[in-house]
């Protein structure tokens, strides 16, 4: 069970170097409740709250009873008996066999066959079989990349116009580092229009920033 600590107005968790991120694999993890507690409480993080959550992959297997045991030694030495009984009554009829030395002359003729091309030809490939079909490519992603160190605690936003952005409200960005913050979409229709904010609520000085669909922009934002 990992101990973590959540932001409850994303839903971001609080990973290495101060960072924000949607993966809860990637973040900070306490040895307690309590040790959580204190550092949202020394860094000023009034929005955190305390979270559990299970390991990746930590699902225990059931223990085996003593029954299960039992009937599992039980049906290992029924096979084994009857290994051992097949075994004694196969001997007498391979000692039989070996001792008639005519068996061979009782076998009849088997016809020879002719060129061994029979065996040997390899049938050509009929023209209309499926060919092996490439996969189509991968679409391309709108990638907008921020360089800035906002400090322990802090968000950084997007708002704007196009592929799912508004003025109104911003989206967080993905904290890959340190001092990298990433927002994308895997499925872009039109060029985006956008500016970032600091926890959603100071602009970033400057004008308004245009990305092409399908292309990757990296800004370092001031504000």
């Amino acid at each position: 069970m990992k101990i973590l600590l959540q932001d409850t107005e994303t839903g971001l968790y609080l990973s290495r170097g101060g960072c924000w991120s949607d993966d809860p694999d990637r973040a900070l993890a306490f040895l307690n409740e309590d040790r959580a507690k204190d550092f949202g409480i020394y860094h000023h993080l009034p929005n955190a709250k305390v979270v559990l959550r299970a390991e990746t992959g930590g699902s225990e297997m059931p223990p085996t009873t003593v029954a299960s045991a039992a009937k599992t030694n039980m049906n290992t030495k029924t096979i084994m008996n009857a290994k051992d009984t097949t075994t004694q009554r196969t001997k007498p009829s391979r000692r039989k066999v070996s001792r008639l030395g005519s068996a061979k002359a009782v076998l009849p003729a088997q016809p020879i066959r002719g060129p061994l091309e029979e065996k040997t030809q390899v049938k050509p490939a009929p023209e209309n079989s499926p060919r092996s079909q490439i996969p189509a490519p991968a679409e391309p992603a709108t990638v907008v990349e921020a360089k800035i160190d906002v400090g322990l605690g802090n968000l950084l936003f997007i708002r704007g116009q196009g592929d799912g952005l508004s003025w109104d409200k911003g989206l967080p960005l993905n904290c890959i580092e340190p001092a990298t913050w990433v927002w994308s979409t895997n499925q872009p229709k039109q060029r985006v229009v956008f500016k970032l904010l600091l926890n959603d609520q100071v602009w970033a000085k400057g004008e308004d920033v245009v990305v092409e669909v399908g292309r990757k922009i990296e800004v370092v934002p001031l504000f």
